[in-house]
């Protein structure tokens, strides 16, 4: 009798560690990811130092976003970062108000002893802007997506459609820097339509110069809720403030950056 109530006891002990082995491994995979601030804006002509946020700790994700003028500038390669996405966007000749734009991002993944500034020089360009963004996450790790589109049409409009999917689901991030080769425009929030996802946006900066040929940049960060479906299309509006002054402007390149977090 001893014998067979020990048994029992070891079949139900298995049956019971079974069921919580495959609900763990049912749980679906969650990002838990935080903002953790932003560092100070910089810019510049040929370059731009941003700050570092404050905060910082070992494991968390820096992202750099820069924006820069001119067709002969070409985006660094910076030592310790990763240059995820470039996208370019042109109309016309370089220019006052007309003429190319490029937006870049890189990441790196911070020790947690960073301070000061990080220079970014960026040979040939003329004006650039740039800052800097950290983001920590409960997992182990980081993993990465990007997508570039870009709006080469003069005009109020302004839309790009990603045309790669980056696969976004609940808990992600999603980043995006607009930059056009203007100053002159009012700009309407940016909307991130994305098939399968509800998106809320938060606006992280947005500046525009009238320094060296002009140009401008919108930061804005994405939480999603659902699991993405097909590619995002990136639309909002920039109304000219003197209207038929700048035929060449408004092109915008747009550079997209999902941030999700790795679980062990």
């Amino acid at each position: 009798m001893k014998t067979l109530i020990l048994i029992l006891t070891f079949l139900s002990f298995r049956a019971q560690a079974q069921e919580q082995f495959f609900m763990l491994a049912n749980e679906p995979v969650t990002s838990n990811i935080t903002y953790v601030g932003a560092g100070t804006t910089a810019g510049g002509i040929g370059g731009a130092s941003p700050g570092y946020p404050t905060g910082i700790q070992a494991g968390n994700i820096l992202v750099a976003k820069l924006t820069f003028r001119y067709s002969t500038a070409t985006a660094p390669t910076v030592a310790g970062w990763t240059k995820q996405v470039t996208t370019t966007a042109a109309i016309g000749a370089d220019a006052e108000d007309a003429g190319s734009v490029v937006t870049v991002i890189y990441t790196t993944v911070a020790t947690g002893t960073e301070t000061g500034t990080k220079a970014f020089t960026v040979t040939g360009a003329g004006v650039t802007r740039a800052q800097m963004y950290a983001f920590s996450n409960t997992g182990t790790g980081w993993d990465i997506a990007t997508a570039s589109a870009s709006d080469n049409t003069a005009g109020n409009d302004v839309s790009g459609t990603f045309g790669a999917s980056v696969s976004a689901t609940t808990g992600d991030v999603i980043l995006t820097l607009a930059g056009t080769n203007t100053d002159a425009f009012n700009v309407s929030d940016p909307v991130f339509s994305v098939p399968g996802l509800t998106t809320t946006r938060t606006e992280l900066f947005k500046f525009f110069t009238n320094s060296g040929v002009d140009a401008g940049h919108i930061n804005s960060m994405f939480t999603v809720i659902g699991t993405q479906s097909g590619p995002g299309t990136y639309s909002f509006t920039a109304t000219q403030n003197l209207a038929g002054s700048y035929p060449n402007a408004n092109a915008y390149a747009i550079s997209l950056l999902r941030l999700r977090q790795v679980n062990p």
